[in-house]
């Protein structure tokens, strides 16, 4: 509903489901070792030591320098 599912709708979901956004963004070499779920928002971790979080994001939660909700995995950047 707000985005948790990381699947690039507010739609809820009762059965589990494919996150195409890894399959069609990431490069080849690069696979997600390590996914987090939260009560409202989601964090993984690929190979490449990359870091995606989604989800509510109501206190800035996901770390993208905002308060909006997000649908998809985003990458997080971080500064030196």
């Amino acid at each position: 509903r707000n985005g948790e599912c990381g699947i690039g709708k507010s739609s809820r979901y009762i059965a589990p489901t494919v996150l195409n956004f890894f399959s069609l963004n990431l490069m080849k070499t690069e696979k997600v070792v390590k996914i987090i779920a939260f009560k409202n928002n989601s964090i993984a971790l690929t190979t490449t030591g990359c870091i995606y979080t989604w989800g509510k994001n109501e206190h800035g939660e996901c770390g993208l320098g905002h308060l909006n909700r997000v649908l998809d995995p985003t990458l997080v950047h971080f500064s030196n």
